[in-house]
Parts: C-alpha cells; structure tokens; sequence
C-alpha cells in the first residue's frame, strides 16, 4: 500500500497503521476514537486528517472495505450471506443486504449469482463513490 504525504492529512506512518488496524478488525466494531489514539491525534483533527488522507470519513472508508471484503468472499467461497455479513462485522443479513445495495447498486444475492462464473465485469465497490447518506448507525463504528 503507498500513502503519498497530503497536506493537512495523517502522516503516512499514521495512515498505515490506521488502514492495517482497519483492515485486521473489519470483522468487529472499529470507533473513531480508537483510530485516533492510533494516531496518536484528537477525534476531530484524527477525523479531518483521515478524510483529506482517504477521500471519504472513517466510517464511509470503513463501510467500503467491509463491502470489498464481502464482494471478495462471495466471489471465493459458498459462505451464506449471513455468514458473510458476521465475518465483516455487520449486524445481520439484512444489514449487509442494506449496505451492500447502497454502494453497489443490487442486493448481495443478486451480485454473487451475477458474478459465480467469475469476476469478468462485475459491480465493484470502488467503482462507486462514497456514499455520504450512509448513517453512521448502519456502518458499525
């Protein structure tokens, strides 16, 4: 991963630190005054720096890698949804379901059956933006 010096962002030795933490816990509930104290940084100079350093809040930069994840385990493995959703600490199904038609457009069930023959041309989470009506609330941090 390379993290290029943004002006009032997080010094790279803290985006690291901060984007492997998020990447080790994605499966449990992550809050922003942990990242913080990663960074060794205030909540709100932490969450200003984070947003100039990954170009979305640490609770939408967190909803994206945990819909990857999900795309990624639907692509390799017959896990059930709900097995899918716990594995990246969401709720339940029907949370994930809610999450997952936000940044990728259809629901998850619908994406892995038009995905099972292979990952040729299929709906990505970073090809969608960040979406900032995302609640706080449905993104477990």
């Amino acid at each position: 991963m390379s993290i290029d010096l943004v002006q009032g962002g997080l010094a790279p030795w803290q985006a690291r630190r901060v984007a492997a933490h998020i990447a080790q816990h994605l499966h449990q509930r992550i809050r922003t005054t942990e990242l913080a104290q990663l960074a060794s940084l205030s909540d709100s100079h932490f969450s200003r720096a984070f947003s100039r350093t990954f170009g979305a809040p640490p609770g939408g930069y967190i909803a994206a890698r945990r819909m990857e994840r999900a795309q990624a385990q639907m692509l390799q493995s017959t896990d059930t949804l709900a097995s899918i959703a716990l594995g990246c600490g969401l709720a339940d199904q029907a949370h994930f379901t809610r999450m997952f038609r936000k940044f990728v457009g259809m629901t998850p069930g619908a994406w892995r059956r038009q995905n099972a023959a292979g990952p040729t041309s299929h709906s990505s989470v970073r090809a969608r933006q960040w979406a900032p009506d995302i609640e706080r609330a449905d993104i477990g941090a």
